[in-house]
Parts: structure tokens; sequence; C-alpha cells
């Protein structure tokens, strides 16, 4: 596999979620409770088409009101949406992006295909559809709704978000992939000790 558009997974500068929640319980909101609390410390911008605020956090109704393309970009959309995400994002100049959405199918004609093509026309990195996300301790990094170390930040700055804890320690953490969501909820269960099981759906 080529390394070309790979670091931003690793180290982003920046993160949008698409696909933010205020339900809790939901995907879109375990991701973005995971994200503001994880200690992140660069901008973390997220997008509702109904909402004016999630919580403490201001929205953004679309991509296009993004005031920069985010380095990483994490969908929590419905899946009929994704396909054009994946398209307005790589034309803003992202270059790499977590699916957690399921449901795109696979094959000539589908979400999954539309989808990776479009991703292909923009030199776009993929991690998914259908996982649990992505988790970088070292940087403050939880894209995942892993039920796990999930602090609620109930406060925020002028900013659209600042890191509220210190950081996770650089030492200690071993990073695992899986494609297998059943066996990342489980290394990622309340009895695990693990901070950095994802589930990571290689590009093709």
């Amino acid at each position: 596999m080529p390394t070309r558009n790979l670091s931003a997974f690793f180290r982003p500068r920046s993160i949008a979620l698409i696909g933010a929640s205020g339900t809790p319980g939901t995907v879109g909101n375990t991701v973005l409770t995971n994200l503001m609390g994880a200690g992140f410390d660069g901008p973390v911008r997220i997008v509702n088409p109904k909402r004016d605020h999630i919580g403490p956090y201001p929205c953004r109704n679309s991509i296009s009101d993004l005031p920069e393309a985010p380095d990483l970009a994490v969908i929590a959309a419905p899946a009929a949406t994704v396909p054009g995400i994946i398209d307005e994002l790589g034309g803003r100049g992202t270059r790499n992006a977590v699916i957690i959405t399921a449901g795109l199918g696979k094959g000539p004609g589908s979400l999954g295909a539309e989808t990776l093509a479009n991703a292909r026309r923009h030199d776009m990195r993929l991690l998914g559809p259908n996982c649990i996300g992505l988790l970088v301790p070292e940087v403050g990094l939880n894209a995942s709704f892993a039920h796990i170390n999930t602090t609620v930040v109930t406060s925020a700055p002028d900013c659209d978000r600042k890191a509220t804890s210190s950081p996770p320690s650089s030492t200690g953490p071993i990073p695992a992939a899986s494609a297998s969501a059943r066996w990342s909820r489980s290394a990622t269960s309340s009895t695990s000790t693990s901070r950095t099981c994802s589930t990571i759906s290689p590009p093709t």
C-alpha cells in the first residue's frame, strides 16, 4: 500500500466531524463526546445541517461553511449522503477521512463504489466505511464510537473547541488495527485496559 496522504490519520492539524448529533446514545453523539474529551490540541469543527449548536459547540450547517479544509474528516452521516460528502471534502482539499457510517454496500452501482470513485478522483485516503473509528492516544485523538475513556466536556471557549484535558501520555499504549468491528468492540470494552484499539478498513 502506498504511504501517500497517510500522515493526517496519525497527526492531523484539524478535524471536522460530519454528522455530529445531540442525541445521547447515537453514534454521532458518542463520536462527538470522544473527540471533544480526548485532549486533541487543534481545532475540531462539527457539521450538522439542522443545528446551530450541539451543547456548547457551534455547528456549521454545511462543509462549505467550514473555515478551512480539515486535515481529517470523520463521517457519521446517513449512508446516502456519504458519496457527496467525500466529493465535497475532496474538492476543498481534505485528503483523509474516517467513514464510520455503515450501509454503503459494495459492487457496481452501490454507494460504496460511488464513495470510492469520488475519493480516488481527489486522491483521498479512507478508513472505513462501517468501522468503529480511529484512536491515536499520542496526539489526543479519539475519533471513534468506542465506549471507553469518554468524558463529556460541558464548557467551551470562544473558538469551536480547545482541548480541556491533558493529552494522554505518549508512553505505553500499543496501537492496534482490525477489520472486525466485533473484535474492536471487545478490545475496547469497559473491562479492557486498552486505549488504542480501532477498526481500520484500508482503502482498496
